[in-house]
């Protein structure tokens, strides 16, 4: 990963380097593993003593397109502590588009922390939702369903966009400082 890129994995214990860095920072989360289980590590004290560790350092959290993560319901409370505490922080979501093609995740998404969520034009691998358009809706209808829901609500918050799938994965990048040991 280049400089200013760390990435707390699943499986770790979301430790952080021994001395702060100064430089604007990309932290990728990884809040569930394979099975959707939540990181047993990513609690109120692991994100107060990510506070404290960065201080003023631009920080961006970027969410990876780990199983259910998206949207799991301790995540969003946690990040909203992120938005009240941090305001100058940037959240990025990353997922499938299986990840939100329901009513109510539409609703959820549009109400939620993030500053942007990135979608993957497919289903999650493994997901049995390729060909079943019932569970995988085509991105741009997906994108088109979030802003209707937006301009509903009065918010334009997350911005919401199309990564090709042909891009790497965001949930498998090479190991950093944060990794587990």
């Amino acid at each position: 990963m280049p400089p200013g890129q760390l990435r707390a994995a699943f499986d770790g214990r979301g430790q952080l380097p021994r001395s702060a860095p100064t430089w604007p920072v990309e932290l990728l989360v990884e809040p569930t593993g394979p099975d959707a289980a939540f990181a047993d590590w990513l609690d109120d004290a692991w994100w107060t003593s990510l506070f404290e560790y960065f201080g003023d350092v631009p920080v961006t959290l970027r969410i990876a397109p780990t199983p259910d993560a998206l949207l799991h319901p301790v995540l969003l409370y946690q990040l909203e502590m992120v938005r009240r505490v941090v305001p100058h922080w940037r959240i990025v979501g990353t997922a499938y588009v299986t990840d939100a093609a329901t009513d109510e995740a539409i609703a959820q998404l549009a109400q939620s922390p993030y500053d942007e969520v990135r979608f993957m034009d497919g289903p999650r691998p493994g997901s049995g939702g390729a060909g079943q358009p019932e569970f995988c809706l085509p991105v741009e209808k997906l994108l088109e369903r979030i802003r209707s829901e937006q301009r509903r609500l009065g918010t334009g918050r997350p911005a919401v966009m199309r990564v090709r799938s042909s891009d790497p994965p965001a949930e498998s990048p090479q190991p950093s400082a944060m990794s587990s040991t």
